[in-house]
């Protein structure tokens, strides 16, 4: 035993930042607002996991794959009740093991070949403002802004660093890419159930129930919500046409039948946004894209075919009638001046985190006479970056910024020559990053897989691309010592 203790927690110098989660999880037993049976059993359940991890020497880069399959099911998972806390499903559960185990190996320093970056800072002083600006106004009291913080920006971000960590190998990133394709291969399937009442071949059946979530009728998905469905789609497609210009054999076929299933399932979403993500993702990739500049000419007279004869076939009375409803269109206008206006009135620090769906009857600005009174009444703003700015103010809204531009300038630095990542990266990081903007324009991403996914995959990238720069710059063996589950 004490040898396997060794081995997996060799002798050096303790980093001091372990004191500040120790800390902060003793005063949260404490004081905090859940009993502390709860807390510390749902500690030893985490802490169990993550060292049986590390002692049966597990690829922990798995645990990522498994967050991206378990995910899309998190409104089934009710399991897991602790007295005075909220349901805990395995998403919640991988996640909290991955932080804690990757906090804790690099606190020890276990791996002296990782420092956090300037992206990193970025995140963590958003993190802080925002966590700052809902204790301003007493946001840690409602539930929906909790879970809205959590699913919007402490697990997507947290993530990136959990995926950047793990993340050291080509064959760790090609798993992730066969589950990406596998999501797509589900969700579009799914979605072409759902447009034609197919009722048997749904799963879960909660979708199909019209009591629960939105946009009944459109491909909504385990997501029960078309918008946050399509964004999704948008970002799969990206990834799986990556991966099938990059694979070989009968895996491309996979990676291809994913896209186009994906495409297809954008579709039955009948959203604006998603179908504006999907135009904006594949124009940024396909132009700045050498690999897929090739097969532009083959796909085109295929696209046109789809374009001009089989998608009249498919469009049907309620597709007709929503394309002719404005109404949502220029509802957007009025939320985001109204938005606007509350930036006007607090350009600073904001009027206070997830205050959009309360205040804004106050400050509402009409700018297109509607039928009804669309703001207020928990009517968020339909943008995110819109919120952030009114909700923030430019303190929160800069560094939120800062990440995407420092996250630009980390893969411009990367020398990507790579057999799966190579020069084309660089394309397939803008093309994501315009579906998630696009669609965060008009949609409140609050579903922790949409950002989840985008900050996952651009960990893992960047853990693999840095890693395999800094070895082909001469790095000696001794700059990644090899964590615990760590293939080679």
């Amino acid at each position: 035993m004490r040898n396997a203790l060794a081995q997996a927690f060799p002798r050096k110098p303790l980093n001091t930042w372990l004191l500040v989660p120790v800390g902060g999880f003793a005063l949260l037993a404490l004081f905090g607002p859940f009993p502390s049976t709860a807390v510390l059993g749902l500690a030893a359940l985490v802490a169990v996991g993550g060292l049986a991890a590390l002692f049966l020497h597990v690829d922990l880069s798995l645990g990522l794959v498994a967050w991206l399959l378990v995910f899309p099911f998190y409104r089934g998972w009710s399991f897991l009740q602790f007295p005075g806390m909220p349901n805990i499903g395995p998403d919640r559960l991988i996640w909290l093991a991955m932080l804690g185990i990757v906090f804790v190996s690099w606190a020890l320093r276990r791996d002296e070949g990782f420092r956090p970056g300037a992206v990193e800072g970025a995140m963590l002083i958003f993190l802080a403002v925002t966590i700052y600006s809902m204790a301003r106004v007493g946001a840690f009291s409602d539930r929906d802004a909790v879970g809205d913080f959590l699913g919007r920006h402490f697990i997507p971000l947290t993530l990136f660093v959990v995926a950047r960590f793990l993340t050291r190998e080509e064959s760790q990133v090609r798993r992730l890419l066969v589950a990406a394709s596998l999501m797509a291969l589900y969700l579009g399937f799914t979605a072409i159930c759902e447009n034609y009442k197919l009722n048997a071949f749904v799963f879960p059946r909660y979708i199909m129930n019209p009591n629960i979530g939105t946009h009944f009728g459109r491909a909504r998905g385990p997501l029960l919500q078309a918008a946050a469905n399509g964004t999704l789609l948008g970002m799969l497609f990206l990834l799986n046409v990556y991966a099938a210009l990059h694979a070989k054999g009968t895996v491309r076929g996979l990676f291809a039948l994913a896209a186009g299933l994906a495409v297809v399932g954008i579709y039955f979403t009948y959203t604006r946004a998603a179908y504006l993500g999907l135009l904006a993702g594949t124009a940024f990739y396909f132009v700045r894209s050498a690999k897929a500049r090739k097969i532009l000419l083959i796909s085109t007279p295929l696209v046109v075919l789809l374009a001009v004869v089989v998608a009249p076939v498919l469009v049907g009375h309620y597709e007709q009638a929503r394309s002719d409803n404005t109404l949502p269109v220029l509802d957007r206008i009025n939320l985001w001046a109204t938005a606007l206006n509350m930036f006007v009135h607090s350009p600073v620090w904001g009027h206070g985190f997830y205050t959009f769906p309360v205040l804004s009857p106050r400050y509402f600005v009409e700018v297109i006479k509607l039928p009804r009174f669309w703001v207020g009444h928990g009517t968020p703003s339909h943008n995110s970056l819109l919120e952030i700015l009114s909700d923030e103010g430019l303190v929160g809204f800069v560094p939120y910024v800062a990440i995407f531009v420092l996250l630009v300038l980390a893969f411009r630095r990367v020398r990507w020559s790579g057999k799966w990542l190579d020069a084309d990266v660089v394309p397939l990081f803008w093309a994501l990053t315009a579906v998630l903007w696009v669609n965060s324009f008009f949609i409140v991403q609050n579903r922790v897989i949409i950002f989840g996914l985008y900050f996952l995959f651009c960990g893992a990238l960047l853990g693999v691309g840095t890693r395999l720069d800094a070895r082909e710059g001469g790095a000696t063996s001794s700059w990644q010592p090899k964590l615990q589950g760590e293939t080679r």
